[in-house]
């Protein structure tokens, strides 16, 4: 009699497939942003920042997942076994958050038009959630999202410059050093982070032989807007910090 427990080929990580794992991740983070907004800060705090303030405790989880990819795991175009690799939380955890970061700008920003719309914005949630439901299924591009999500690093400091600017504390030496560390982390770990991952994935021929040259190329092709993409929201955040100081 074998022992050894049956893993049938849908199954993914303790059990639940892709699907279920987003839908999870979907509902954590959506009770997380409900918290913030049932929590006793200011009403008009939670119109402008309550989506900021929830994703800070993404950003932490998305950042030790990053670089836990970075460290823990090979540069495989393939990731062996994808279906029973903790990698797959980390991907669903952030296609999750990023589900419900859409869903927030829509109620927020479209329907009662709290905030501007930034179009931009939107457009980089609905592609990355893409990405990741679409490399998790095809098991292409694992380890190079992964390790991208150090990017989310950068938003800790991004959220505490909002934060203060809505309290009016844009004089302090914390301000100061909260707007310096964006720019360092952004510069670090949204764009510079972009070239290590491509310079690894050249090491692997690109992953021709594995993905094909559809898909082969279209990883560098989409590296190469994001790094474009973040660049310009650098710039356009200089600007602003300009235009305010």
């Amino acid at each position: 009699m074998n022992d050894v427990p049956l893993r049938l080929p849908g199954h993914s990580y303790a059990g639940f497939v892709p699907l279920e794992l987003l839908c999870l991740s979907f509902l954590f983070w959506g009770v997380v942003l409900l918290a913030v907004w049932l929590s006793p800060l200011s009403l008009e705090l939670k119109r402008q920042h309550a989506d900021r303030v929830a994703s800070c405790l993404h950003a932490v989880s998305a950042t030790l997942f990053g670089f836990s990819v970075m460290l823990y795991v090979d540069s495989e175009c393939v990731v062996a076994d994808r279906r029973h690799h903790w990698i797959l939380v980390a991907q669903m955890s952030t296609a999750g958050w990023t589900c419900v970061d859409i869903v927030s700008m829509l109620v927020v920003d479209v329907w009662f038009r709290c905030r501007a719309v930034d179009s931009s914005v939107f457009i980089h949630h609905v592609l990355i959630v893409i990405c990741l439901v679409v490399s998790t299924e095809w098991n292409c591009g694992l380890w190079h999202q992964g390790v991208l999500m150090v990017a989310e690093l950068s938003v800790l400091p991004l959220n505490a410059v909002h934060i203060m600017r809505f309290y009016s504390l844009t004089q302090t030496s914390w301000y100061t050093m909260c707007k310096l560390l964006t720019a360092l982390l952004w510069i670090l770990c949204r764009l510079l982070v972009i070239p290590f991952v491509t310079w690894r994935l050249r090491d692997r021929s690109y992953c021709l032989e594995e993905w094909g040259g559809f898909v082969s190329w279209g990883a560098r092709a989409g590296l190469l807007t994001l790094f474009v993409l973040n660049a310009c929201w650098l710039l356009r955040m200089r600007r602003a910090v300009a235009r305010k100081h």
